[in-house]
């Protein structure tokens, strides 16, 4: 068990540490959203328009798109943070 007054001094470093991960945390989503509005623009297509004619197609590439965008932000700014 870690003593009390050793615990209290962790306190500081586990508030830089929590709020790191926090901004790393909201980085990933922003860089997620960008990628996927940039990749939108990129698309021949509007997926609006094709997610009212079949819903569970755009649904599959969108989660396909996210995934892909969520996975490399995430390793970029991973690495940025550490």
């Amino acid at each position: 068990m870690i003593p009390a007054s050793e615990l209290i001094s962790m306190l500081p470093m586990m508030a830089v540490n929590l709020s790191y991960a926090a901004m790393c945390i909201m980085l990933g989503i922003l860089a997620m959203v960008v990628g996927y509005k940039i990749f939108d623009k990129l698309t021949p297509f509007n997926t609006a328009d094709i997610l009212e004619k079949d819903p569970r197609a755009v649904g599959i590439f969108n989660a396909a798109i996210v995934l892909g965008v969520s996975v490399c932000s995430g390793i970029i700014i991973g690495m940025a943070c550490n």
